[in-house]
């Protein structure tokens, strides 16, 4: 996926495709901790925010406009 998004350009180029997989996968297993230690502190549209904020987060870590130092 990160691979067709830079072809698309979309996904970020200043960091290497490999160092990218790692940051992602290792930001979505921490999330997946939290929640799992947390799960029980939210419910309904509080726990949908926190997923939606979580796909927001890496969303924007990986997004093409947030290359670089601005």
């Amino acid at each position: 996926l990160l691979k067709r998004g830079r072809e698309l350009q979309v996904v970020r180029r200043d960091l290497p495709l490999g160092l990218l997989v790692e940051v992602t996968m290792a930001a979505d297993e921490a999330g997946d901790r939290w929640m799992v230690e947390h799960l029980d502190e939210y419910q309904g549209d509080a726990l949908r925010e926190l997923v939606e904020a979580r796909i927001d987060l890496l969303r924007d870590m990986l997004d093409a406009e947030n290359e670089g130092w601005t």
